[in-house]
């Protein structure tokens, strides 16, 4: 009996510790297939694997955002950063940074981004019904707002 209350707590605890991941579809201000994101706790944040399609060639900001509504063409519907604590935006910020920030990525002469890029101070746990934005321009890591129009959207479900 003993044995079998071990094995129950031991499957309850690999259950609640197995690595979870979100598949996040991105729309375009079209509407239009823009990639995907998964989303998955990593050991510095969320990790965020990006395959990005259809956005213009150099560098864009790419932030987590407080409201998982995507409506087009502007995304404004996706509301502020997320940022509970309210910080300050940017990675660089020395008066530190939102939830929200994450590294800048880049989109190839084709159009496309494949890359990993971490939210080091979001946690996947917390960003249910929240949304993913890629923005128009590079972002600053520090100023807000910075990174220009919201280009593309998913909603984190």
């Amino acid at each position: 009996m003993k044995t079998l209350i071990l094995l129950a707590a031991l499957a309850v605890s690999f259950s609640a510790t197995a690595e979870e991941s979100i598949a996040v579809d991105l729309k375009n201000a079209q509407g239009e297939p823009a990639g995907t994101a998964r989303l998955s706790d990593g050991k510095k944040g969320v990790d965020i694997k990006l395959d990005a399609k259809g956005l213009t060639p150099g560098k864009h900001g790419m932030h987590l955002h407080e409201t998982g509504t995507c409506t087009g063409p502007d995304f404004k519907s996706a509301g502020g950063h997320l940022n509970p604590e309210h910080k300050e935006h940017g990675l660089k910020n020395p008066k530190g940074s939102h939830e929200g920030d994450m590294p800048v990525i880049t989109v190839d002469d084709k159009g496309n981004s494949k890359e990993t890029v971490t939210a080091p101070f979001a946690k996947l746990a917390d960003l249910h019904g929240k949304a993913l934005v890629i923005h128009a321009k590079e972002d600053d890591q520090m100023t807000m707002p910075s990174s220009g129009d919201r280009v593309a959207c998913g909603v984190i479900q």
